[in-house]
């Protein structure tokens, strides 16, 4: 028989599918964390919420043993979370990273290709205040303000990026059937479009891991009713 402190634990699902189940790990140890200061408690009160992590497909089919009381966070931007979460409230929104909820549901999102050289200085500093420092800061592969004082122009960029990308055969074939010129005005307009060629991936893995924080930190205890 279950005890009454246990009986009285709060059971928090996270679902997550492979793609962020990092993020869903981490969430599940910042709950089970202890982190309490001695005469308040700190987010959420230790040992009164127990999490466990689920896929969707195991989500869907337990649905009918959940009940209103059951708290559940999705992660991500899937079909099946859009429709778990479609009505959720917008309760922070910053650097494209994002959380809100309806009842007991709960979205954490990341919109990609949001970090740029425009904001990802500031990402890092909100970042450092809430404790939280990036092993590797991202590194952007393509900075007019930076080739301006080397000299070299958005050509140079987009030439240098074809021939990290492409064979060498294919380079030729393309330049000689379409002409240098037209070749590196294609190029250079697609790097002008390119969310400054940030590393896209790694960008959504620290605003995922980012976000997480801030929603244990910040929404979770308000997501819980506490």
């Amino acid at each position: 028989m279950l005890d009454k402190e246990t009986r009285m634990k709060k059971q928090l699902i996270i679902v997550a599918n492979d793609e962020y189940l990092k993020y869903a790990t981490y969430l599940q140890g910042l709950i089970s964390s202890t982190d309490d200061e001695e005469g308040r408690h700190v987010w959420t009160k230790d040992g009164s919420v127990s999490a466990v992590i689920w896929d969707e497909e195991h989500h869907k089919a337990n649905l009918k043993s959940l009940t209103s009381g059951n708290p559940v966070v999705f992660f991500g931007d899937s079909k099946y979370v859009r429709k778990n979460c479609s009505e959720a409230s917008n309760e922070y929104f910053e650097f494209g990273m994002s959380y809100g909820w309806l009842g007991n549901h709960a979205n954490l999102r990341v919109t990609k290709d949001s970090l740029n050289k425009n904001n990802v200085h500031d990402f890092y500093k909100m970042a450092e205040r809430y404790g939280k420092r990036f092993e590797e800061e991202l590194s952007f592969l393509f900075s007019p303000e930076k080739d301006a004082e080397a000299g070299n122009s958005p050509d140079d960029h987009a030439l240098l990026l074809a021939e990290l990308a492409f064979p060498p055969a294919l380079l030729f074939d393309l330049a000689l059937n379409r002409g240098k010129s037209k070749f590196v005005e294609r190029l250079s307009s697609a790097i002008d479009k390119g969310v400054d060629m940030t590393k896209s991936l790694q960008a959504l893995d620290q605003q995922y891991t980012l976000l997480t924080l801030v929603f244990y930190l910040d929404g979770l205890s308000k997501f819980l009713g506490e």
